[in-house]
């Protein structure tokens, strides 16, 4: 509709518009999830600078979704988008290490980028720090720590963590009881995305822009 007629009016003149018509697409935000239109404009937008297209065009690659299956090109990308400093690039980049996929399997490598990551207050290392106490190391960890951690990460509006929450609160973990009004409270805010948050402030922008220019 009217938010992705502004979005390709400015697409010519700005990484940013060609990112968010790919998140659009990734996330079905307003148009029809199309993970193939997702891989195009991601890598548009990568082409001209975008590390959070190159890392989510990583993503892409590593699920296969939009694009084939190729853990050596998602290594690629979020090699590139991390050299760009993206964090987020970064955590999943360590993802790698720690899975041994498209990378040569390094725990050590995985667990300080990572925690390197957390450092900076980033959601992906803070949550996958967290997910690395859970599971892989979990003899040394503290439940309520741990699961501070993911409460923090989805209060923040990590969707990962929300989904991970709701898991928890459906299934009694983390030292947790089964809380079906917990559940349903983070399942409403898996209705709430950030990202649509972003695209409708982009979208009031660039639509103020065209309409000044005409």
């Amino acid at each position: 509709g009217k938010a992705m007629k502004y979005f390709i009016l400015a697409a010519s003149e700005r990484y940013t518009a060609q990112f968010y018509i790919g998140l659009m697409f990734d996330d079905g935000l307003g148009v029809v999830r199309d993970e193939k239109k997702a891989a195009y404009w991601y890598r548009l937008a990568a082409e001209n600078g975008s590390c959070e297209a190159q890392n989510n065009l990583g993503v892409l690659y590593y699920t296969g979704k939009g694009v084939p299956q190729n853990h050596e090109k998602a290594c690629q990308c979020f090699q590139q988008s991390a050299d760009w400093v993206c964090e987020t690039a970064k955590a999943n980049l360590a993802c790698l290490y720690h899975e041994g996929k498209g990378v040569p399997k390094d725990e050590i490598k995985a667990f300080t980028m990572t925690s390197e990551c957390a450092e900076t207050g980033n959601l992906a290392g803070r949550y996958n720090l967290a997910l690395y106490w859970r599971h892989v190391n979990p003899t040394h960890s503290d439940e309520q720590k741990t699961l501070q951690m993911i409460k923090d990460c989805a209060n923040d509006g990590y969707r990962p963590a929300i989904e991970d929450l709701i898991t928890v609160y459906e299934k009694g973990e983390l030292g947790e009881p089964v809380n079906e009004t917990l559940a349903r409270h983070w399942k409403d805010r898996l209705d709430q995305p950030q990202a649509l948050t972003e695209v409708k402030a982009l979208i009031y922008q660039i639509g103020q822009e065209q309409t000044q220019n005409t």
